[in-house]
């Protein structure tokens, strides 16, 4: 089997995005816990470095990585109260499926063993994609592609098969510092990305300092954000994604009756299948409330 033979296989399942990299060149991450220019380690990825940069802990006799984008823009989707890639259905289990079939057609035609990841190993998603020639960093510490500018997702296929492999782009964002000026939080700077002040990371997360109570108030989000997405020129004119699940049943807006009214197990039912229900309702009440609370006070 070569390269060519497994591109044109993922193309023929819904896959034109992929790249090949040397498993060891993951050792050459380091400390880099996302990126290369962050500082601090969120707590949702795993802290342990050894951990997110050796893929043999996953794979023992690991040889390649082969590393997938999954775009999920659409312009006929506007979400209005969460983020763009929580309005479309869980794509750990839609990206997951489709490695999962690149993993059956490498075992088959070489058998060769194989492990698939999606944002469900400790391994660095984004430097993977990084390696595999599939993006380059911008100022928002989000990887963009060429194609698909930064709405993707990513999902990987560790292989013990030896394929030929890519290099990574040269290319740099073009550096305006949009998403720096327009970052809610101030959470994007020339000296890092603080996740302490990411929109995002806060409306996940369990505590909230009254700094951090007072930002989310005056977010139009109740999960997710996507403003340094929004502005950023290489996200301008995208296509849409030719990846139907995506496109299956999408949410705009969440109702706050369903946030604020369902019972637990009624809401898991209803949304389960969508990226934010993992955090489940009462996170998401809670920050509706702390944005209803803010819009009584006005």
């Amino acid at each position: 089997m070569t390269k060519t033979d497994l591109v044109q296989f993922a193309a023929s399942v819904g896959i034109d995005e992929i790249g090949v990299s040397r498993a060891e060149s993951l050792l050459g991450l380091q400390n880099f816990p996302m990126s290369p220019q962050e500082k601090d380690i969120c707590p949702f990825a795993e802290i342990d470095p050894e951990k997110r940069r050796n893929p043999f802990l996953l794979l023992p006799g690991a040889q390649s990585i082969i590393t997938c984008l999954f775009p999920y823009y659409s312009s006929k989707i506007r979400p209005q109260n969460v983020s763009r890639y929580a309005s479309v259905k869980d794509y750990h289990k839609i990206a997951k499926s489709k490695l999962q079939q690149l993993a059956d057609y490498i075992n088959a035609q070489t058998g060769n063993s194989c492990v698939c990841c999606c944002d469900t190993s400790p391994l660095s998603d984004r430097y993977l994609a990084y390696c595999a020639g599939l993006g380059f960093y911008g100022k928002n510490h989000m990887l963009i592609n060429r194609r698909y500018g930064s709405y993707f997702f990513i999902g990987s296929v560790i292989s013990t098969v030896e394929l030929e492999t890519d290099i990574p782009i040269t290319e740099t964002c073009m550096g305006c510092g949009k998403c720096m000026r327009a970052c809610p939080g101030g959470a994007l700077s020339a000296g890092g990305f603080q996740y302490q002040n990411c929109v995002s990371y806060l409306t996940q997360a369990k505590e909230l300092t009254y700094e951090q109570t007072r930002l989310l108030q005056n977010q139009e989000k109740i999960y997710g954000c996507d403003v340094c997405q929004e502005v950023c020129p290489h996200n301008n004119d995208l296509p849409d994604t030719a990846m139907k699940d995506f496109l299956d049943h999408p949410i705009e807006n969440l109702p706050e009756s369903d946030v604020l009214m369902l019972s637990n197990r009624e809401f898991q039912k209803k949304y389960g299948e969508y990226p934010f229900a993992w955090r489940g309702r009462k996170m998401l009440a809670r920050n509706l409330q702390k944005k209803l609370l803010d819009k009584n006070r006005v």
